[in-house]
């Protein structure tokens, strides 16, 4: 079983990492720390990363059964064997060769009144978004020279019709003949 970590620290994303011992660790403690310490570092790269404006969102799926050659996966007419960065679309691809399986981690679709902002940089940046806040609904309506209120409904008599106002969506009826 590890115990323990390095002593040094890792800065990632601008946060300084450290790991101290209270007594000096034995040879074979500081590789399990280092190993420990090479699973943990690169997992942290995993957490949702955040713009001033708006967050990244990720969806990943995975392609069973691709055609593997000398330890590179084929792919959507790509060769490669380690992890792939696409900025067109934004996406990353990681070929895992022995289980035949690439997995694909692509940009969500941006939320209502966001767009994506960083197209022109590397996955997972090219993800980020930048959002504006969405306009109010509209709640009034109009006919004519006529303003409805939301809700409100209106007989008029020339022309004979019924105007009805719903979220900002007017309903016209005309009237029945008879």
């Amino acid at each position: 079983m590890c115990i323990g970590a390095p002593t040094s620290g890792v800065k990632i994303r601008g946060t300084m990492l450290r790991a101290t011992f209270a007594q000096k660790p034995s040879a074979g403690t500081q590789v399990c720390g280092m190993l420990a310490w090479m699973v943990f570092v690169p997992s942290l790269m995993w957490l949702p990363r955040c713009s001033g404006y708006g967050k990244a969102a990720y969806k990943v799926s995975e392609a069973h059964n691709v055609y593997v050659a000398l330890g590179f996966c084929y792919y959507n007419y790509r060769n490669f064997n380690s992890t792939l960065y696409l900025q067109d679309p934004c996406i990353r691809m990681t070929c895992y060769a022995k289980n035949k399986t690439v997995r694909i981690v692509s940009c969500e679709p941006p939320e209502p009144g966001c767009h994506w902002s960083h197209l022109d940089q590397r996955f997972p940046d090219c993800c980020r978004t930048e959002c504006h806040p969405l306009p109010p609904p509209q709640t009034t309506c109009h006919y004519r020279d006529t303003v409805l209120q939301n809700g409100e409904t209106l007989v008029m008599s020339r022309p004979c019709v019924s105007l009805y106002c719903v979220a900002g969506n007017l309903t016209i009826i005309p009237c029945a003949s008879g």
